[in-house]
């Protein structure tokens, strides 16, 4: 199904002067987040951030801006042809047609104005490649956690890092909720 979604196709969340835009309100306008390692430098267009000079809200963190969402009422890409391309890509290399997931990398690159993708055709390099792409076209698009979840089984370094050292892969719970919720006790932290 998801090879017959248009390249074209994109579903966006809109938002307006009551309900704003978080990425762009908590990264630039709070500075209560900042841009991990791995999406700086990165000479990918899809991924552009820049590095303020000084620290985040926390008087510690380094502060780098991202540049995809530019004002608090930017929408955000929900679903996109590109991605369906890239769920594609992922069927076909698991299905050992690495020729044509690499085309499907290659359609989801030049759409960029990237150059076609010259690595190798094994399936590995294929899947890395295309967990690369995935991680670098959905930039602050809300899919980045469901991906390291999935390929956490799959031996992913990146993944492994991530969830290095937690009981679970949910996000911790606020300790206001260990505070007021009775059924939250210190065995769940």
């Amino acid at each position: 199904a998801a090879d017959q979604v248009d390249p074209g196709f994109e579903f966006f969340i809109n938002y307006d002067a009551q309900n704003s835009n978080s990425v762009f309100f908590f990264n630039h306008r709070r500075a209560e987040f900042s841009i991990r390692e791995g999406f700086r430098n990165t000479g990918d267009p899809r991924v552009v951030v820049q590095f303020t000079g000084g620290p985040g809200a926390d008087n510690e963190t380094p502060q780098y801006l991202q540049t995809k969402y530019t004002t608090d009422i930017s929408p955000i890409r929900l679903a996109s042809g590109m991605e369906a391309i890239l769920i594609a890509a992922e069927a076909q290399n698991e299905t050992g047609d690495q020729a044509g997931a690499i085309g499907s990398i290659d359609f989801v690159r030049n759409a960029s104005g990237l150059p076609n993708y010259d690595g190798a055709s094994t399936y590995e390099a294929v899947r890395d490649a295309i967990r690369l792409e995935r991680k670098y076209e959905l930039f602050l698009e809300a899919k980045r956690l469901a991906d390291l979840r999935r390929y956490r089984d799959a031996g992913d370094s990146e993944s492994a890092a991530f969830f290095q050292g937690r009981a679970s892969d949910a996000l911790p719970l606020p300790d206001s909720e260990y505070r007021t919720n009775p059924n939250v006790g210190p065995k769940n932290r």
